[in-house]
């Protein structure tokens, strides 16, 4: 990912919800139009009936998203994670970043995660 950064936050609430912040410096990366990432993030949004917002920033558009996939993929791994027999934190938010932080807000747990990867 080296210098991109992806924020993302995760609800999985039933309600489904999508927000993009951010914009790509190549119209294609490869065989892939950048227009259909955060297509592709809404369309997962509405199909998982999650609320989620998206907020990338960086300098190579292949290195952004990559950030915003492994961001995405680490949020619905720590949303769906078991703790005993119960499944536990609906809300989640991630940050590819540098530090690991989990805050109980409410009933819910929110986890904030920061991990700068090399992909």
């Amino acid at each position: 990912m080296d210098e991109a950064e992806a924020q993302v936050a995760l609800d999985l609430s039933g309600r489904p919800f999508f927000s993009w912040e951010g914009r790509f410096s190549r119209e294609r990366v490869g065989e892939l139009p950048t227009e259909l990432v955060p297509h592709f993030f809404r369309s997962l949004a509405e199909t998982l009936g999650a609320a989620l917002h998206v907020t990338v920033r960086g300098e190579n558009a292949h290195h952004m998203i990559e950030a915003c996939f492994k961001g995405v993929g680490r949020s619905l791994r720590q949303a769906v994670r078991l703790e005993g027999n119960d499944l536990r934190a609906p809300r989640v938010a991630v940050s590819a970043g540098s530090d690991v932080a989990i805050v109980a807000s409410g009933g819910a747990n929110i986890a904030s995660c920061n991990s700068r990867c090399s992909a």
